[in-house]
Order: structure tokens, then C-alpha cells, then sequence
């Protein structure tokens, strides 16, 4: 949703340039047909050791063209940046409850 217009992409993401431990690209691409809409993302995170937790710092380009980029730049930006955030709250999630499940059972 961008203002009062609602949109819906069928998105195809791609993982590419993976170097493990260090950094990944994910490039995504999707389609509006009814509104003659198209998205794409370009996403670098490169990864850093931190000890007992990893640093990543996250690059992302946004392409909008079509009806939906004409509501505004700000408000595209906006939604993309909520859009980053709850995708990298869902990692987050993600890692926890993997790293909960291999940990080792405690002694009884």
C-alpha cells in the first residue's frame, strides 16, 4: 500500500554473489499487472564478525516505475524502508529460533 493506493507484485528474489561468512546480494523483481506497476530491489549485506555477534551493514536500491511511482517519491521511500525493516526483523527471528533449535540440551 503507498498513500491511498493498494498494489500487489508477484516477486522473484535471487541470492547471487554469495561469498559465505561475508556478504550476499539479493536481487528481487516483481510486477503489478493491474496497474502496470514494476519493482525492483538490489540489496548488498556484507557481513562482519563482531565477536559474539555479527554486524551488517545493508545497502539497498529501490526502482519503481510505472502508475505506482507517480504518488510520490517520499512516501515509495518510506514504505521501502518499513518494508527493509520488517524483512530484516524476520531474519532476526528466523536466526533466533535455528540457533534455539541446534543449541545443545541442557544436563538433566
Amino acid at each position: 500500500r503507498v498513500g491511498s493506493v493498494k498494489s500487489s507484485f508477484r516477486i522473484v528474489a535471487q541470492m547471487t554473489d554469495i561469498v559465505p561468512a561475508q556478504a550476499v546480494t539479493v536481487v528481487c523483481e516483481g510486477k503489478d499487472k493491474v496497474l502496470g506497476s514494476n519493482v525492483r530491489a538490489h540489496v548488498k549485506f556484507d557481513l562482519s564478525d563482531q565477536g559474539e555477534a555479527t554486524a551488517v551493514d545493508i545497502l539497498a536500491d529501490f526502482q519503481v516505475t510505472g502508475r505506482i511511482a507517480t504518488f510520490g517519491q517520499r512516501i515509495i521511500a518510506a514504505k521501502a524502508e518499513q518494508v527493509v525493516m520488517k524483512a530484516l526483523r524476520n531474519v532476526d527471528q528466523l536466526l533466533t529460533e535455528r540457533r534455539a533449535a541446534s543449541a545443545p540440551a541442557a544436563p538433566a
